[in-house]
C-alpha cells in the first residue's frame, strides 16, 4: 500500500522503495512497479551525487541493475538485509 509521502515523491518523479515478503519493490513513474527478489542479490555498491545517490545491484545471474535512491530508504533497506 503506498502513503502519501510515496505519493507525492512519485509525483515529483522520485523513485521509492519498500521491501514486503523478501521481494524489494521500486515505485516509479507514478503508480508503475519493478520487483527484485532479494534471494537474487548478490551485492551492491553505492555512489554518491548532489542530490540522490546511484546503487548499482548486481544479481546472481550476473546482470546489474541501477537504480537512483533520492531518499535513502533503499540503502536503508540493502543494509538491513545485508
Amino acid at each position: 500500500m503506498l502513503d502519501l509521502r510515496s505519493i507525492i515523491d512519485q509525483i515529483k518523479g522520485y523513485d521509492t522503495y519498500s521491501v514486503r515478503n523478501g521481494v524489494i519493490i521500486r515505485r516509479y513513474a507514478l503508480f508503475r512497479e519493478e520487483q527484485l527478489p532479494v534471494e537474487e542479490v548478490e551485492s551492491w555498491a553505492i555512489y554518491p551525487e548532489m542530490i540522490f545517490d546511484v546503487v548499482e545491484i548486481k544479481k546472481k545471474n550476473s546482470l546489474s541493475l541501477i537504480w537512483f535512491d533520492y531518499r535513502n530508504d533503499l540503502i536503508g533497506i540493502l543494509k538491513s538485509l545485508a
